[in-house]
Formats: C-alpha cells, sequence, structure tokens
C-alpha cells in the first residue's frame, strides 16, 4: 500500500490557501491540489508533510506548524492531510519545480482536484477547532 500526506496552508484570516498546479498524475494535470506526496520508507507523516513543503513550496515549517486532520483509508493508498495557518509561510512560498505553487482565494477557487474543496474546508474547520487550544502531540501508526 502507498502512503500519502497533503497539507494546506491557510492565512491568518483564512481567506487563502497555498496549492500547486500539478503536472503529474496525468489525471491531475493542469488541476490545483494540495503540497505534498509519497512518505518515505521510515518516515514519519509529519516528517514526510514537512519535507514535502519544502521541496515543492520552498520554505522550511517545523512539524509543530502542523495540525493533523485526518486519514483517508483506500483500498489502495493512505492519505495523511495537515493544515497550518501562517501569514509568513504564504508571503513566502515559491515554486521549487516544475509544479506552480500557488496562493489562492478560497472564495474563488480555480479549477482543483475533484475532492480538494471539502479536505479544505475540513482543514480549515479542524484550524478554526483548535484555536486557543494547546496543540497535541499525534503520531502514525503506518505500517507498510
Amino acid at each position: 500500500m502507498k502512503h500519502y500526506v497533503i497539507g494546506f496552508v491557510f492565512d491568518q484570516k483564512m481567506g487563502k490557501v497555498v496549492l500547486i498546479v500539478k503536472n503529474r498524475p496525468a489525471w491531475q494535470a493542469g488541476l490545483l491540489n494540495g503540497v505534498g506526496g509519497h512518505i518515505e520508507v521510515g518516515e514519519t507523516p509529519i516528517a514526510a508533510m514537512v519535507r514535502e513543503f519544502e521541496e515543492e513550496a520552498g520554505v522550511v515549517t517545523p512539524p509543530s506548524l502542523w495540525d493533523y486532520v485526518l486519514t483517508l483509508r483506500f483500498p489502495y493508498a493512505e492519505l495523511e492531510v495537515f493544515a497550518a495557518k501562517s501569514d509568513y509561510v504564504c508571503s513566502a512560498v515559491q515554486s521549487m519545480t516544475d509544479e506552480q505553487v500557488v496562493v489562492a482565494e478560497l472564495d474563488s477557487l480555480p479549477v482543483v482536484v475533484e475532492n480538494l474543496p471539502p479536505l479544505i474546508e475540513l482543514s480549515r474547520q479542524r484550524l478554526t477547532d483548535r484555536e486557543g487550544v494547546a496543540p497535541v502531540a499525534w503520531s502514525s501508526t503506518l505500517k507498510d
């Protein structure tokens, strides 16, 4: 089974989100998606999220910035979803690969991967629900 992470960084007002214009896989070409990718062997999901965000968006984020949102399980893969809120990160992102990183207005999202709007909304809600609550340590029990 394959394991992936995806993350959404919002600005402090929760009106913008960092997304990436996908070139691959083919079914995502030209569509916006969250920043993320494969979890490498021996890597924790949060470490993969930090690594993927730096590789694709050019910003080093501390693990403590990210909140765990949910895990989606499919017969062929698991997807760990994370969210963060930072004006600094939103202003500092840059495209590090051939896939363009953008900061999109949530009120007028362009064409996105089909399941993205509910994941963005769940991520926004998670961050809103967590305001004023001390961070909780999180670890995954993924097995290969």
